[in-house]
């Protein structure tokens, strides 16, 4: 599961949580210096947590429909983006998800466009490729 904040719920929340901290830790604490650390604490464990290495379990089914949904337009909002950003176990199948990535450069699009015709035809491959090994 993954939520997307844009634009001011962004920055409230990167900004937010780490002040909501170190206010509660001013506040339990009567002291401005311990505020101002738990801040930057709350701060350094949510830069921590997003730099984990934290790889999907997805299948090849799960890959093929991910590709499938997102040449179709079926997909949700996010669910392209959710898909080529987390790195995936199994090493095949994250191979595919780098070749996915790489269609956008290869194979570039007009605005608001991933990729052109020729580039959506290599991502239906993969959909056959990934599907053909199952």
């Amino acid at each position: 599961m993954s939520f997307h904040l844009t634009g001011v719920s962004a920055v409230a929340f990167l900004f937010g949580i780490p002040a909501a901290g170190g206010i509660i830790a001013c506040v339990l604490t009567h002291s401005a210096w311990w505020g101002l650390i738990a801040s930057i604490g709350v701060l350094v464990g949510m830069l921590v947590v997003a730099a984990l290495p934290i790889k999907s379990k997805a299948t090849r089914e799960e890959v093929a429909k991910a590709i499938e949904d997102f040449v179709n337009g079926t997909g949700g909002p996010w669910d392209w983006d959710d898909f080529i950003s987390v790195r995936i176990a199994d090493e095949e199948l994250e191979a595919i998800r780098i070749e996915c990535l790489r269609t956008q450069t290869e194979y570039p699009g007009g605005p608001n466009q991933w990729c052109n015709d020729e580039g959506l035809e290599v991502l239906r491959s993969l959909v056959k490729q990934v599907r053909s090994r199952q």
